[in-house]
């Protein structure tokens, strides 16, 4: 009977879209597929009542958002208009996403080699929003994680909470020390936020972070082992359509972190980060800028490493570094082929991508007239499989052969 109404409500919208007014007043909202999320916390997260006065614009934005949050693959919103009134009967058919989700993990770095591993999510179980993610990687970089999250719950889905606990090996190949043993980093932590709107939220945080070393003459205990603690809060702006391949938007986030050893502070850790996104016709202009600054006493392995694939291609990773650090990154993303899903708001594509890098990292009592910003340009390529990114740039620094790097995900 579900399925009938659909589809009647679909031929009715289809065929009465064009006598629409541009504000539309909902009467009644039905879902239709949400056999695990709670009817009471899509409306919720919609923050939909009776009565209430819409344009296409917020139905759009609407849609948007339910894709966007990761519980649904799916979503189609169906106006029609009740006989008799003035107002609208608003049909939400949508698509889970399934509880189980496996995400694999592939790269190769042009210091620490290649990795592979998997991510294994166990999304919206309960159908209240919570997650839990387990990450096994391993290789030239070795990592294994769990995270426990939800980004909307409590009274009105104000809050946000996330806590895990991650452990990350391989050998230290950076050149700003001597010694190049085995380091590990084990990192324990928790946060909770509150949602000031869809697309604004602040967060507290703290951590134990356990880092293990080789060579105890660079340790701030002097042993093999050093253990800080610290306690920070963080703001993101995020109106990003598609956070992992986004179009149109803009991403923001500011940080600040306390480090402390022995319960004194060690350094003050503070980090800016925005992203911009464009669409030209179907293709992409994506911009970055970044900017770091640490201050007190930094340990090697809580400096800043720029270079490689993350931050400034065509550069041996970790060769540009400090405890300050600006960044600018610029892509023009053309696409090769690209097939739109509209009932998903995702797609699937292969994109040409040509890139410019510039960036700089000093220390402290460096005298910043002499700071050099290193600059490289690439090209490279993203394979979109729904919601699957697949990369393989390489970037030329205007001298020697530059580098090459693969890997899951977009760089920003």
């Amino acid at each position: 009977m579900k399925k009938i109404i659909a589809i009647a409500s679909v031929f009715i919208f289809l065929s009465t879209a064009s006598s629409f007014p541009e504000d539309l007043y909902l009467n009644t909202v039905y879902f239709y597929g949400n056999n695990r999320t709670k009817r009471t916390r899509l409306l919720k997260l919609l923050n939909l009542k009776s009565g209430q006065k819409v344009n296409r614009e917020d139905i759009l934005n609407l849609k948007r958002f339910l894709i966007r949050e990761r519980l649904l693959n799916r979503a189609e919103i169906i106006l029609k208009r009740n006989s008799g009134s003035a107002g609208f009967s608003m049909f939400l058919i949508v698509k889970e996403r399934g509880l189980l989700s496996v995400d694999p993990v592939i790269g190769d770095n042009d210091v620490f080699g290649i990795y592979l591993g998997s991510g294994i999510s166990f999304y919206n179980f309960a159908g209240y929003g919570n997650t839990v993610k387990f990450v096994f990687q391993r290789g030239g970089i070795s990592k294994q994680s769990v995270d426990f999250y939800n980004k909307w719950f409590g009274p009105g889905l104000l809050f946000s909470y996330m806590t895990g606990y991650s452990e990350v090996w391989n050998l230290y190949r950076f050149n700003d020390i001597e010694s190049q043993g085995l380091i590990k980093l084990s990192l324990l932590s928790a946060s909770s936020g509150i949602n000031i709107s869809r697309s604004f939220n602040v967060a507290v945080e703290a951590g134990i972070n356990t880092i293990s070393f080789e060579d105890n003459n660079f340790m701030v205990s002097g042993s093999g082992t050093d253990n800080l603690t610290y306690w920070g809060i963080t703001g993101r702006i995020d109106t990003r359509d598609l956070p992992w391949y986004p179009c149109e938007g803009i991403f923001t986030k500011l940080g600040f972190k306390n480090w402390l050893f022995s319960g004194s502070s060690l350094f003050r850790q503070l980090d800016f980060e925005s992203r911009f996104y464009f669409s030209v016709k179907r293709d992409i202009v994506a911009l970055r800028v970044k900017a770091s600054a640490y201050y007190g006493s930094v340990p090697f392995y809580k400096r800043i490493h720029m270079g490689g694939g993350r931050t400034l291609r065509g550069y041996r990773t970790g060769s540009v570094y400090g405890d300050r650090s600006v960044l600018f990154n610029a892509e023009y993303r053309h696409s090769i082929f690209h097939m739109d899903k509209p009932m998903s708001g995702t797609y699937t594509g292969l994109f040409a991508v040509f890139f410019i890098d510039t960036g700089s990292a000093w220390f402290n009592k460096t005298d910043l007239s002499k700071t050099v910003f290193h600059s490289s340009v690439g090209a490279g390529v993203h394979v979109i499989i729904d919601k699957l990114v697949l990369r393989a740039e390489y970037g030329y620094r205007g001298k020697g052969i530059g580098f090459f790097g693969l890997g899951t995900g977009v760089m920003f």
